[in-house]
């Protein structure tokens, strides 16, 4: 049988429709292989058949089948993710066909339907073997995800922390007895509600009990959300102005605070971190057994640094929240902490501190390739310059260097050339600093003709 001439590549399908829409093998995403595999090998079989069937030859199947599980993961190069079984989908391709070689004892040809048949086997086998090697990373910590994180952490004692609700201060004001139908007391118990909007409600967290007099009084309550995470913390003070529960008598309600505190459940990536600095919790004094401590004590600490500015037995706990500065309850929540008789060296004496904000700006003039639309290129450095600055803001003590930003940028087609106008000189930050961008500028430049 001859050898049938190459048709052009353009005429390869680059994707197949409804058969790598869920395939992911990043490490933060679940592995969802076709639910109908019997529907996947025939959407296969038919875009096949649809771009001239038996005439493709297996290199280009095997191409395209390379391709497809090459996108699957775009955050990490899918050879440097650990492997346990190979799963390379042209290697499962030649041993399933020099296997049928030596059972038939007959070469096999690139048009034959046996070889198609090969194809479709082998690209079910490479999402067998990929699943396999997903489930084996789930056993380390560096690529697990909920819940099989939850369960590594176990074996440490470490375990998610959940979402918590936001607080807040709130002034009811009591009637006199005259406008309160002649009543001496009131009770306002624990647990009454507060108005909010119509996804969050606050409650009262401890209760009160007024004797009235002939003057209205006035106390001060604390409140948190009935539901928790960040929702809360989008109210203002003024939302919190109505009693929904009725106690007998009108009580006017304004709230003293804006709601603060409320932080979503600890997700896959800090949750690592913690379990990562968990064999520290059998050693005392250390950096590390502080900074565990301190990020155990609240899921709105970002990062955590230790120092000891002093010789007096000062230890300095500097917290990032996950907004930047802190608010006041996260501080005092990790001061009880650290202050734990389980967690403090005895002779220790424990600051805890928010972060020294450093704010610094990045501006940019860039020089565009004539071939390219200037307008895409600049919005792509600005969109590079973001993510850099945001990945410095997740951490404390990361130093603000004018290089950097140019190495973020060297990648992107079209650029000609970078000048930083502003940071102008490295900037040095120490364990106790924390870099925010307040604004990001790219202008455009030359337009250059690089022929």
């Amino acid at each position: 049988m001859g050898r049938l001439a190459e048709p052009p590549h353009a005429l390869l399908p680059t994707r197949i429709p409804d058969m790598d829409q869920n395939m992911s093998l990043n490490p933060a995403e679940p592995f969802a292989p076709p639910a109908d595999p019997a529907a996947a090998a025939s959407a296969l079989a038919d875009a096949y058949l649809q771009q001239g069937g038996q005439e493709l030859y297996p290199k280009q199947m095997e191409q395209l089948l390379a391709e497809m599980l090459a996108n699957r993961q775009p955050s990490l190069a899918y050879a440097d993710l650990p492997k346990f079984v190979a799963d390379e989908p042209t290697a499962i391709v030649a041993e399933m066909a020099r296997t049928y070689e030596q059972m038939a004892g007959k070469p096999l040809y690139p048009g034959q339907v046996e070889q198609l048949l090969i194809n479709l086997f082998a690209y079910r086998e490479s999402l067998a073997r990929a699943a396999f090697n997903d489930a084996g990373r789930q056993n380390l910590v560096a690529f697990a995800r909920a819940p099989m994180l939850d369960y590594l952490g176990e074996l440490v004692g470490v375990s998610r922390q959940p979402a918590q609700p936001a607080m807040a201060q709130v002034k009811f004001t009591f009637p006199a007895y005259a406008d309160a139908g002649g009543a001496k007391q009131l009770t306002l118990p624990a647990g009454a509600r507060i108005a909010g909007n119509s996804e969050v409600q606050f409650q009262t967290t401890t209760p009160l009990a007024i004797r009235l007099s002939d003057k209205a009084q006035e106390q001060v309550c604390d409140v948190v959300a009935t539901a928790p995470g960040e929702a809360g913390n989008l109210l203002q003070a003024d939302d919190l102005n109505q009693l929904l529960d009725d106690i007998g008598a009108p009580v006017a309600v304004a709230g003293m605070s804006t709601p603060r505190g409320g932080a979503e459940a600890e997700d896959d990536e800090r949750l690592r971190q913690r379990i990562r600095l968990a064999p520290e919790a059998y050693s005392w004094g250390s950096v590390n057994r502080y900074r565990l401590a301190a990020m155990s004590a609240s899921v709105d600490v970002a990062d955590v640094r230790v120092i000891s500015p002093r010789r007096d037995g000062t230890v300095q706990v500097v917290v990032l929240g996950r907004a930047g500065s802190p608010e006041a309850v996260t501080l005092q929540r990790v001061q009880a902490a650290l202050e734990d008789g389980k967690a403090r060296m005895i002779n220790d004496r424990i600051e805890v501190v928010p972060a020294q904000i450093v704010d610094y700006a990045i501006r940019l003039e860039v020089d565009v390739l004539s071939t390219r639309i200037p307008e895409l290129v600049r919005r792509t450095v600005a969109e590079r310059c973001q993510a850099h600055a945001d990945k410095l803001a997740r951490r404390l003590g990361g130093d603000i260097v004018p290089s950097q930003i140019k190495t973020a940028l060297h990648d992107i087609d079209g650029l000609y050339d970078v000048r930083v106008l502003e940071p102008v000189d490295t900037r040095v930050l120490s364990a106790a600093e924390w870099p925010r961008c307040v604004a990001v500028e790219v202008s455009l430049g030359r337009v250059v003709n690089d022929v």
